[in-house]
């Protein structure tokens, strides 16, 4: 049971790695000058900025997902769990959108990434769409197991975002916000770690 759990694990991590949403992609901006305390304010409220929009960038896909299920699957738990997935993406796309309108410091749209980071995501996606393909895609536990170990990449590097916004955030809405969406997150992710162990590495 712990081998398989390890295992089950170290895929997310690699899926992680590969879809890549997390902070660690740092934004190429300049260096704030360390003589003043406004410069080094504002570039602070420019990474919360392109922290919010990757969060929006990656959850307006993420809702996408459950058109991939019409002709593929078959599982009631998984249509189930991909609908709620979806479901919660975008609602978080929506709130996000009435972040943007009441702060106007907030750049949604921009996620702050260098170009070769955000064409290596293009191809990444491009890589899933073909995955999920009816005819060229594969099929039956394989697809299954494939789209739930996206989904469960993708989850993670959320709910480790909405984390790390949070640590810098300083306005409390902002915090509460971000609190309720890490929860949201981190249940869906394990509800598809649960299943992804139960079901199929057996």
């Amino acid at each position: 049971m712990l081998l398989r759990y390890v295992g089950i694990n170290l895929i997310i991590g690699i899926v992680t790695m590969t879809i890549g949403c997390t902070s660690d992609n740092k934004p190429m901006t300049p260096e704030p000058s360390t003589n003043s305390l406004s410069d080094s304010g504002s570039a602070k409220n420019k990474e919360l900025s392109y922290g919010y929009g990757q969060l929006y960038k990656t959850a307006s896909g993420l809702k996408h997902v459950k058109t991939a299920l019409h002709m593929k699957v078959e599982s009631r738990t998984i249509n189930a769990l991909v609908a709620d997935i979806s479901g919660y993406a975008e609602q978080l796309t929506g709130q996000l959108e009435k972040l943007d309108r009441d702060y106007p410091a907030l750049r949604i749209d921009d996620p702050g990434l260098p170009e070769l980071e955000v064409k290596r995501r293009k191809a990444v996606v491009w890589d899933q769409v073909f995955l999920m393909a009816p005819i060229e895609g594969k099929t039956g536990k394989a697809f299954e197991r494939a789209l739930l170990l996206s989904q469960a990449g993708v989850l993670n590097n959320l709910r480790f975002l909405t984390q790390v916004i949070k640590d810098d955030e300083k306005s409390n809405p902002r915090k509460t916000f971000l609190t309720e969406a890490h929860t949201r997150l981190d249940d869906l992710y394990q509800r598809v770690v649960n299943l992804l162990e139960r079901e199929y590495f057996c």
